[in-house]
């Protein structure tokens, strides 16, 4: 778990939670390991997002 100073959020493997939402994003990664997308999870929803150059 990684903390940044800032108490309305947190990081655990590849999920930053907020705390002030009941929302997590989940970061997607490829093949490569590489960051390719997010997933926003937020009331029984999940959203997906694709990484742009």
């Amino acid at each position: 778990m990684t903390n940044y100073g800032q108490s309305n959020s947190f990081i655990i493997d590849n999920v930053f939670y907020l705390k002030v939402v009941d929302a997590q994003l989940a970061f997607n990664k490829n093949d490569k390991g590489e960051v390719a997308g997010v997933t926003l999870l937020q009331g029984g929803r999940e959203v997906t997002g694709k990484r742009i150059e």
